[in-house]
């Protein structure tokens, strides 16, 4: 009965995400599941023969890295708040969809922020390098 109960807030979770976050829900699991700063530090360090440029490279992956952390306990804490909207009988659903916005924008940012990281990063490397980091990256 347990694993039901389970299953059915899983179920509710992906419900709430197509409904609510519709786009944003798949890009943020693409860029945050598909690029993991400790493999791109990896790739920088082994392809970057410039110091200078390097160091400037680790320091931008470092900073996003931070912000991801913060946005990841963001998107966590909405995503719970949702759950116990939705769990409860008086929940109604101007609590759901302000909660939903508030996730929607941090989603937002979240995504913005690995943007910012793409082309700041493009920004600092040649197209040759960039081609050797990710493929580095997905060996």
């Amino acid at each position: 009965m347990k694993q039901l109960l389970n299953q059915r807030g899983q179920v509710l979770v992906i419900l709430v995400s197509t409904l609510f976050l519709g786009g944003a829900a798949a890009t943020i699991t693409t860029f945050m599941e598909g690029l993991s700063a400790k493999d791109m530090k990896k790739a920088v360090k082994k392809e970057i023969a410039d110091e200078s440029r390097k160091d400037a490279l680790l320091e931008l992956i470092d900073a996003w890295n931070n912000e991801k952390k913060t946005y990841d306990k963001e998107i966590a804490k909405g995503r719970r708040l949702l759950i116990k909207i939705i769990e409860r009988y008086d929940g109604t659903r101007e609590d759901l969809q302000r909660e939903a916005a508030k996730l929607k924008e941090v989603i937002r940012k979240s995504d913005q922020s690995y943007l910012d990281l793409r082309f700041d990063t493009k920004k600092k490397i040649t197209r040759d390098e960039w081609s050797a980091i990710f493929a580095r990256i997905n060996e």
